[in-house]
């Protein structure tokens, strides 16, 4: 509906990634001259606005309408950057810090692919063993790190106590302070977290059947550990095309016609006759489509937070579904087994393709419940980024109580 919108606004992207002449004329293959002028350049660098197209980066040094002549090169098929260092400092700054950026992140990647696809299998190898060991052994690895805990905590505060003693002897009043009294407080904090594990230790034992199932649950639908990856690729699908509704509603512009100024370096340059005319075009964003644009960011809040929870919601029936499912003749007591579940499509039973299943149980059944809580939860994290954009912009006119207002407002 975007792109629609905007294209019959007239939305023109071209003039996004081209440089428009003084004329109003896009710089590109469709340019009325043989052969077609599709390069953009600066007759005076320091006044970017002004632009003239050409159909080689050397005319930079030759074209009688330069007001000033440079090396340049041809950047992103499209403009002619300059390469003079006294050029570039004032012109090029940002140019050249962007693609170098972009051209370092470029280099690093391909560089290093072999390497992440490597992590990438040893990650998921770590965590298949990991849910296996925590399957049979967590209620041991639980245990053991409270009790290490605890003594630990009980080891360094006595030591810090015993230790204080020697160093107030010694005259360092100060330091021995900090370290009895850090002991003490050390020492009463541990006290106070060994009773607590007295009294939650039945919690601590539900906590440990819990992952000990959960792991049990993994086990048993293994896939589930790529499922968050498709809902990545998803995620990445729909940015991709947000990305081209948000350039077509850029791309709406209006082009304005300005004086050309006649007195250049103190008057010895007047831009009007190097020219041969006496107005410029400029192309602009239109800022009626700020509505739109904002309307525009709140879907991309919107569409992410229905894509995370459509796939929370996909993962929380599989995962019931699997616990309530009924258990084959190994895990009927219902405390040992190995989390196998009887298959099968009847109601107690655990679907043959859980994932699947719960993709069109949620299509089918949830799916307006899943995108009400996605709006709730955009319009929220909406409100955030705007608070946090205002802040920023409190913050670079040093205005510090705008800053502390947003940042009070944000925290409610």
């Amino acid at each position: 509906l975007v792109i629609r919108y905007t294209q019959n606004q007239g939305a023109d992207t071209r003039w996004l990634f081209h440089g428009v002449d003084i004329n109003g004329t896009v710089c590109d293959e469709t340019y009325p001259s043989d052969p077609p002028k599709a390069y953009t350049m600066w007759p005076y660098p320091l006044l970017y606005d002004i632009m003239l197209c050409t159909d080689s980066c050397n005319h930079t040094q030759t074209d009688a309408r330069m007001v000033s002549t440079y090396r340049s090169e041809l950047v992103l098929d499209a403009w002619c950057l300059p390469l003079e260092s006294s050029v570039i400092s004032e012109f090029d700054a940002e140019w050249d810090s962007v693609s170098n950026s972009l051209n370092r992140a470029t280099a690093d990647v391909v560089v290093s692919q072999s390497m992440l696809y490597a992590s990438v299998f040893v990650a998921l190898l770590f965590c298949f063993a990991y849910l296996g060991y925590i399957g049979s052994c967590g209620g041991i690895v639980i245990w053991l790190t409270i009790i290490l805990s605890i003594f630990g905590g009980a080891a360094i505060g006595y030591a810090l106590i015993s230790q204080s003693a020697e160093v107030l002897a010694m005259g360092w009043h100060v330091t021995g302070n900090i370290m009895k009294y850090t002991g003490w407080t050390l020492s009463t904090i541990t006290a106070l977290f060994a009773l607590g594990i007295v009294f939650m230790r039945s919690r601590i034992q539900l906590a440990i059947k819990v992952i000990k199932e959960a792991a049990k649950a993994l086990e048993s639908i293994p896939l589930i550990v790529f499922f968050p990856f498709l809902c990545s690729v998803l995620a990445l699908a729909y940015f991709a095309f947000w990305c081209v509704g948000a350039l077509h509603v850029y791309s709406v512009a209006v082009f304005r016609t300005y004086e050309l100024p006649d007195n250049l370096a103190f008057g010895v340059i007047n831009l009007q006759e190097k020219l041969g005319q006496t107005h410029y075009v400029v192309d602009e964003f239109d800022k009626e489509m700020r509505e739109i644009l904002w309307v525009h960011i709140f879907g991309l809040f919107w569409v992410f937070q229905f894509i995370v929870y459509f796939c929370y919601a996909v993962m929380a029936h599989v995962f019931s579904g699997w616990y309530f499912a009924a258990a084959d003749d190994a895990d009927a007591d219902g405390g040992g087994g190995d989390g196998k579940k009887v298959r099968g499509s009847e109601i107690n039973e655990f679907p043959r393709h859980p994932i699947l299943h719960g993709v069109w149980t949620i299509l089918r059944y949830h799916l307006g419940t899943v995108a009400f809580g996605a709006f709730i939860v955009a319009v929220v994290k909406f409100i955030n980024a705007v608070l946090t954009y205002l802040q920023s912009k409190a913050a670079k006119k040093n205005n510090p109580i705008a800053t502390a207002i947003f940042a009070c407002v944000k925290c409610c």
